[in-house]
């Protein structure tokens, strides 16, 4: 979460591969956004600023 409030995109993008154990509904998610981070990146700095 720390990541995404300081609109760190390099940390974001890291957390996205890295291969820590999640549960299921978590591992869906973070696989949704794997698939298009980019637009992911951009929806969440613009809602955060």
């Amino acid at each position: 979460m720390a990541a995404i409030q300081n609109k760190d995109e390099k940390q974001i993008v890291h957390l996205l591969h890295s291969k820590q154990a999640v549960g299921k509904q978590m591992h869906q998610t973070l696989l949704t956004f794997k698939h298009n981070y980019t637009g992911v990146l951009l929806e969440l700095l613009q809602r955060l600023s």
